[in-house]
């Protein structure tokens, strides 16, 4: 008796299994989202990444100013090569190439959860799909200029007036009627210095100045400033000196200009170069509507992707599918006349669209 519930009891355990495998398991379903779809409460939305890359642009504008007397620089000072018309230089000082990573809406995709359980957040954290809620990822970035350029005048030419009085002695005659002789008159002119007379005492300033600053080195003054007074009374010495130089030299004022650039590849951009911006060295960075200065090149380059270019494609119309990007790895880089500046990238929507089935993922 014993052996028959045993047989029994055996014979229900099976069936019980039997019916439990083959239970039909409601797996998800996913497709490309439309604007004919309806979404309910229990669909879940997402997209595949994309990549957009930001360029960080940093000009240099150089301005130099021509001094009242550069002309006499050589004669007075021994000074030659100096600036003689005052002109404006740029270059590119510092280039950067960074990335954000945001959504890609024209690859949106709709699931229908099914009885298993998926973990979509960390598909997300693996960076293969993203949720609607980083549509807005993107950071704002704001053009800067720190541009101090402004016209120089000079104001301190010489520590003596721009002029000098010049007596002159002028004969009349005498409208007495019996008085027929001359009548001197001394009368004082005043007369303004030459360009050259004033470099002249400038240059004075100069050379007076460095005699000074000898003396105190060498202790040949007879008040010899102590400790800080002596640092001090040296940098004004030093400070009025290049103003005078200056006058000779000239000046020059550099300021630095920040420029943004954004730009989103696409496959088209693999084999042929995107123009970013134009630049010269007369007139800076400049818009790429405009005709001067020469293009600036985007060039996006192949990273090795062989084993993944060999994958085909299996993104099929399945609908239990989960579908993903394969991230693509490229070479950017920044071509003025040469190489600016390059980097070693992922760019998502480069790469191709995988799918992979919803049973399978078991994270």
């Amino acid at each position: 008796m014993n052996k028959i519930r045993f047989i029994f009891v055996g014979i229900i355990s099976m069936l019980f299994v039997s019916c439990t495998t083959s239970k039909e398991i409601n797996y998800a379903s996913s497709k490309k989202l439309s604007s004919q779809d309806q979404i309910n409460e229990k669909s879940i939305v997402y997209g595949l990444p994309k990549s957009t890359l930001v360029f960080k642009v940093e000009q240099l504008k150089t301005e130099y100013f021509a001094g009242p007397y550069a002309q006499y620089a050589e004669t007075f000072l021994g000074i030659s090569n100096v600036v003689t018309s005052s002109k404006t230089e740029y270059k590119l000082s510092n280039v950067l190439i960074d990335q954000y990573r945001e959504l890609d809406n024209d690859a949106l995709y709709i699931i229908e959860p099914g009885d298993q359980v998926i973990d979509y957040l960390q598909l997300s954290k693996q960076g293969l799909i993203m949720f609607p809620e980083n549509r807005d990822a993107q950071p704002v970035f704001n053009t800067q200029s720190n541009d101090y350029s402004q016209k120089l005048i000079f104001t301190d030419l010489s520590v003596k007036p721009n002029y000098f009085h010049e007596k002159g002695e002028i004969t009349r005659v005498s409208t007495a009627a019996n008085d027929f002789s001359d009548v001197p008159v001394i009368r004082k002119q005043t007369v303004m210095k030459s360009i050259q007379d004033k470099a002249k005492e400038a240059a004075d300033v100069i050379f007076d100045i460095r005699e000074r600053r000898l003396s105190l080195l060498f202790g040949d003054e007879e008040r010899f400033p102590q400790g800080d007074a002596m640092s001090a009374t040296l940098n004004e010495m030093r400070r009025i000196e290049e103003e005078y130089l200056a006058l000779f030299i000239g000046k020059q004022v550099e300021s630095v200009s920040t420029f943004y650039y954004e730009f989103t590849p696409t496959k088209e951009y693999t084999s042929s170069p995107y123009m970013l911006f134009r630049f010269s060295e007369k007139s800076g960075v400049t818009d790429v509507k405009t005709i001067e200065g020469r293009p600036v090149y985007v060039v996006i380059e192949n990273g090795n992707n062989s084993a993944s270019e060999n994958i085909e494609s299996n993104s099929t119309t399945n609908s239990h599918n989960i579908y993903y990007r394969v991230p693509y790895s490229v070479n950017v880089k920044l071509i003025d006349k040469d190489v600016i500046v390059q980097r070693r990238m992922i760019i998502e929507q480069l790469g191709k669209v995988m799918s992979v089935p919803a049973q399978n993922i078991n994270l």
